[in-house]
């Protein structure tokens, strides 16, 4: 007897949908600015040691890993072998989502930073 094919589900996330949910979660947006100000891609331990610097709370590495998986599913970052040692790095993905999530995290640092001038 042939095995039957297993469903996927296939999801469609709307681009202003995922910002939204992305800017009213202070883990997210952190977790998401980490990502995209860093100058190389990087692995979950660093991220999650710098969100636990940025909002002065403890988050392990494996916790991290399991919202990088969701934001790679909304299309917001991109896991990368590391050629060296094989480890999973993740980095900034080329979509309309992540984009349009750039330019509102820029305007958001551009206002905390007239606000500090003021």
């Amino acid at each position: 007897m042939p095995k039957k094919k297993r469903k996927t589900r296939r999801v469609q996330y709307e681009p202003h949908l995922v910002v939204a949910k992305i800017l009213n979660n202070d883990f997210l947006r952190t977790l998401v600015y980490v990502v995209f100000t860093a100058k190389i891609p990087i692995p979950a331990g660093e991220i999650a040691r710098e969100v636990s610097r940025i909002l002065n709370r403890s988050y392990h590495h494996a916790y991290v890993s399991t919202y990088l998986r969701r934001l790679e599913k909304w299309g917001i970052v991109r896991p990368y072998k590391d050629p060296n040692n094989g480890k999973l790095l993740w980095w900034r993905a080329d979509t309309k989502t992540a984009d349009m999530l750039a330019e509102e995290i820029g305007r958001q640092e551009m206002k905390k930073i007239l606000q500090v001038i003021e």
